[in-house]
Formats: C-alpha cells, sequence, structure tokens
C-alpha cells in the first residue's frame, strides 16, 4: 500500500509542476504577443499623431498667409482713407492672434516628432518623412458589444492571466504531492586537496563518495 501512495505522490508533483511550467511558458507567450501588439500601436499612434500636427500646422501657416495678404490690402485702402486706423488695427490684431496659433502649431509638431522619435528609440531630433496622404475612406465598424466580446477572447493579457491561473490550479495539484510520504535518494562524489574525509589529512587530491536515502513526512504544517 505504502509504494503505491509514494507513486502517487511522485506522479502528483511531477504532473502538476511540469503542467505548471507548460503554462506559464503559455502565459509568457501571451505577454511578448502583447507588448508586440502594444508596440505596434504606440508607433501607429505616434505616427498619426505627427501626421495631424503637420496637416494642422500647414492650415494655419496657410491662414497666416491670407492674413497678411489681407493686412497688405488693408493699409492700402487706409492710405488711400477707404477705411479708418481702427479697422486696419483688428487686421493687425487678426494676424498677430493667426501668428500665435502658428508658433503653437510648430510647438506641437515638434513634441509630435519627439515622441514618435522616442518611440522608434531614435534620435529626438532626427527629421522624419512620412510618407501619407490625407484620402477619405467610408468604413463601417461593428456594434461595440461585437467589439467587447472579440477583445475578450482575444486580448493576450486576458489569456495570460488565465493561462496563469492554470498553471496556480497545477501547483496546487503538485502541492497535494506533499500530503504523502517523501523518499529521497542523494548521493555525492567528492575529489578534494586535501579531502576532510581522510585522516591525517594530507596535500594531495583524494575523492570519496557517500549514498543516503531519507523518508520525510509532515505530520502537521499549520495548513500551509
Amino acid at each position: 500500500m505504502y509504494p503505491a501512495r509514494l507513486l502517487a505522490s511522485i506522479r502528483l508533483k511531477i504532473s502538476g509542476a511540469i503542467e505548471a511550467a507548460q503554462e506559464a511558458a503559455v502565459a509568457s507567450g501571451f505577454d511578448l504577443k502583447k507588448d508586440r501588439a502594444d508596440l505596434i500601436f504606440n508607433i501607429t499612434a505616434a505616427y498619426w499623431n505627427l501626421f495631424r500636427a503637420r496637416e494642422a500646422k500647414a492650415f494655419v501657416d496657410t491662414n497666416v498667409a491670407q492674413v497678411k495678404a489681407h493686412l497688405v490690402d488693408a493699409e492700402n485702402l487706409q492710405r488711400q482713407g477707404m477705411i479708418t486706423t481702427n479697422d486696419l488695427m483688428k487686421v493687425q490684431v487678426q494676424l498677430s492672434d493667426a501668428q500665435v496659433r502658428a508658433i503653437d502649431a510648430d510647438n506641437m509638431v515638434r513634441m509630435a516628432l519627439y515622441g514618435l522619435n522616442n518611440t522608434l528609440g531614435l534620435p529626438l531630433q532626427t527629421e522624419i518623412t512620412l510618407a501619407s496622404t490625407m484620402q477619405r475612406h467610408d468604413r463601417t465598424y461593428p456594434s461595440v458589444d461585437t467589439l467587447v466580446e472579440r477583445a475578450m477572447n482575444n486580448r493576450p493579457e486576458l489569456a495570460a492571466m488565465q493561462a496563469r491561473v492554470r498553471a496556480s490550479e497545477a501547483g496546487v495539484t503538485a502541492a497535494r504531492g506533499g500530503w504523502w510520504p517523501q523518499l529521497a535518494l542523494v548521493g555525492n562524489y567528492n575529489y578534494l586537496n586535501p579531502n576532510q574525509r581522510y585522516f591525517p589529512l594530507k596535500k594531495e587530491f583524494k575523492d570519496s563518495w557517500d549514498v543516503s536515502v531519507s523518508l520525510s513526512f509532515d505530520v502537521w504544517n499549520w495548513l500551509q
């Protein structure tokens, strides 16, 4: 009866440890998949942030050029007495506002460029030429419930957590193997200079070995 229990204990420990290690490896694989997806998303988001910032700057620069042209016309009209000085000052204020917005747009482009370079691991001052252009596409998307269900089924971090739960359950199985008596066989071989097992000690290499068998059983482990 005892050998059967001993074999059952060994089977539980080995099978549980193997299953726990396998599930941990699966979880690590999903972690890698998640990290790769996060990196792709971060690069894509940084790329399009820079694209939007540059498009916005182009629009603001065009507006500044138009206001400047309007100011030239207003100055000519004011010299001819066709508009008042107050009207000219209104155009000058519009130009000042447009120039402030242009400075803000330029700063946004610079920050977006720094963000993309940082994500790519490039020097922050690296200039990047974007190949994308504005195009209109009519697209339809699934319902929110469908997208949530798809995420619950495919998100790698959720799959990794499920694998870790299974690994923990396998660890419980391995721990149950400790309920039975444990038999251990230990062997040692030493080749030392000097070898402490020889008397009297001599300054020369000597080999020695030993074999031991131990039997242990937890009578009480405080419900560990």
